[in-house]
């Protein structure tokens, strides 16, 4: 009888093993997805991002000075449309226009590309991955364009833009400087300090932007579900593999066809005579800079 219970307390041992074996494997498995985990922001890991940025900056910027605005919907300069803006903070010194960004790994790209690459390394596989994304330099030059217009005749300064990668690894980015984790954040905001606005002016501005602030719930829905459409229509992904791939410590590339922003295009087709928005004009232009010190486009 004690030998039939010891076979079953084996089989049992056995079956555990099996299990367990089986768990493992499919986690290591897993790796192979972690590229889409990255190459794409999910809404539950950019929800923690902006969470933890607007935590930093409560915590870190003097409220008498600083007026935080978290995750605005406001209509778009062509009033079709809207923008939905990470973080806005209005001050004595300056207005500035924050856009978050959950990619781990390395952030790389330039002023003039519409495409940023998100890379990072799988160590297990030996291989690089890669993923394209779409500029959020370009994304949050529209941002900057509707609050431009929805301030209108407040505004004294050009609105500072300001990208924030607080997973990154690393960012190579030339031609920003206005790009980093939240330190830079801080530091960008912070570093000036020439008074602009007087508390009156300042109280104008933060007024005219929560006004505007959309909180209807069925038009956040809508515009949340045209900007997962649009995203999981861009993970149809071509699949290329470079230096012998990964089985030889290569690079495997995801490409992504060019991404449509016609969701987020603030301004109609036929609407060319308004020469301000930033994808009428020096879209891919040398002479942009990341302060938006262009004088020429802020004529209105």
């Amino acid at each position: 009888m004690a030998d039939v219970y010891f076979l079953i307390i084996l089989i049992i041992i056995f079956i555990v093993i099996i299990i367990f074996f089986l768990i493992v494997r499919d986690i290591l498995d897993n790796n192979e997805n972690i590229a889409g985990d990255y190459g794409n922001e999910t809404l539950r890991s950019l929800d923690f991002c902006e969470r933890d940025v607007s935590d930093y900056l409560k915590s870190h910027l003097d409220k008498t000075i600083y007026k935080l605005i978290d995750n605005i919907l406001i209509p778009s300069g062509s009033g079709t449309k809207y923008s939905q803006i990470d973080h806005v903070v209005v001050s004595n010194y300056g207005i500035f226009c924050i856009e978050t960004k959950s990619h781990s790994g390395w952030i790389i790209g330039d002023i003039n590309e519409r495409n940023w690459k998100q890379s990072f390394y799988d160590f297990r596989r030996k291989c690089k991955y890669q993923y394209p994304f779409y500029s959020p330099l370009l994304q949050n030059q529209s941002h900057i364009y509707s609050l431009k217009k929805l301030i209108g005749q407040n505004l004294k300064m050009p609105i500072i833009s300001i990208l924030v990668f607080p997973n990154a690894d690393k960012i190579l980015v030339r031609g920003i400087n206005n790009i980093g984790n939240v330190e830079k954040l801080l530091e960008v905001i912070t570093r000036t300090r020439i008074s602009i606005y007087n508390p009156d002016e300042k109280s104008r501005i933060v007024n005219s932007i929560l006004n505007a602030n959309i909180t209807d719930a069925s038009v956040i829905r809508k515009h949340n579900e045209g900007v997962q459409q649009i995203d999981l229509a861009q993970n149809e992904e071509r699949l290329t593999v470079e230096d012998a791939g990964p089985s030889r410590g290569g690079t495997v590339t995801y490409e992504r066809e060019p991404r449509d922003n016609s969701f987020f295009d603030d301004n109609d087709d036929d609407d060319d005579d308004d020469d301000d928005h930033p994808y009428r004009r020096k879209k891919h232009s040398r002479d942009y800079d990341d302060d938006n010190d262009d004088d020429d486009r802020d004529d209105d």
